[in-house]
């Protein structure tokens, strides 16, 4: 048996064991996700190393990055600003972590493991640029055919679509992306409304009142809450300070009756203007 194996073997093991919390390692995600909104970062650390003690993959690159980084994000809530908390960790407990992180990884991907191959895609995915009219992440052509790869094999698994069409949009493959895209808003993924909005085939009209009055009802449509109030925010933001093509723009949506459709807007384009 290949040490891979033998160290995925371990880690379908640990996750058998009892926590010190009592959670099942998705769950102590969750609770450590609560405990960054709480601004807890000790406790988060602790149930993100007892998930990622337990085999979670997504527990062990978030400590790896927060040791690395000396600091974790927050779980950002719609309307607001990403927020970092300091994280203290040794260059040595930095390396054990990344170390831990990168060899479960490679052993699980090796097994078929899909929610491995989609973290290892996702790590190829870089850094996205514009290019022409689409997007494609920077680099090499060996990742790039490594990626690819890993693509096909996902494309072909039962994984959510979202993640997928991210790397589709790495890849810069345009029609495998639109593909991933509508899959997704078909079963209704999370975010997947959003984006499918975001990136129609007709991309939504946010200059004229008629073209807004419409995005804000088509978003009004998809499961996320806040949609409409997040996307009114540079809006909202203009006409507080007396902008007069946004106040006549605010004017005209509430003429075309959208604020009486989205009564929390129109609430707060009343108190914006007030």
């Amino acid at each position: 048996m290949s040490r891979l194996l033998l160290i995925a073997l371990a880690a379908t093991l640990a996750a058998c064991e009892p926590s010190a919390s009592g959670l099942d390692p998705d769950d102590a995600v969750e609770a450590a996700d609560t405990a960054l909104a709480d601004q807890d970062t000790d406790r988060a650390l602790d149930l993100l190393a007892e998930a990622a003690d337990a085999g979670h993959l997504g527990a062990m690159r978030r400590l790896a990055d927060a040791y690395e980084r000396g600091h974790i994000q927050a779980p950002r809530q719609r309307g607001t600003r990403a927020s970092h908390l300091a994280v203290t960790a040794s260059p040595e407990q930095a390396a054990l972590a990344r170390s831990r992180y990168a060899d479960t990884l490679a052993a699980r991907t090796e097994a078929g493991d899909p929610e491995a191959l989609l973290a290892a895609a996702l790590d190829l995915t870089g850094t996205l640029t514009r290019t022409d009219s689409t997007w494609a992440a920077e680099m090499t052509p060996a990742e790039r055919d490594s990626l690819a790869g890993l693509h096909s094999r996902l494309d072909a698994m039962d994984v959510d679509r979202m993640p997928l069409w991210s790397v589709a949009v790495a890849l810069g493959d345009t029609a495998a992306a639109r593909r991933h895209l509508d899959e997704a808003v078909a079963a209704a993924e999370p975010n997947a409304c959003l984006y499918g909005i975001m990136f129609s085939r007709d991309p939504p009209d946010l200059v004229t009142a008629c073209g807004l009055a419409a995005h804000y009802d088509a978003l009004a449509a998809c499961p996320e809450e806040g949609l409409v109030e997040e996307t009114a925010e540079g809006h909202l933001r203009s006409v507080r300070t007396g902008v007069p093509d946004a106040v006549a723009l605010a004017d005209s949506l509430r003429s075309l009756g959208v604020f009486d459709r989205h009564p929390r807007l129109g609430a707060l384009f009343a108190e914006a203007e007030s």
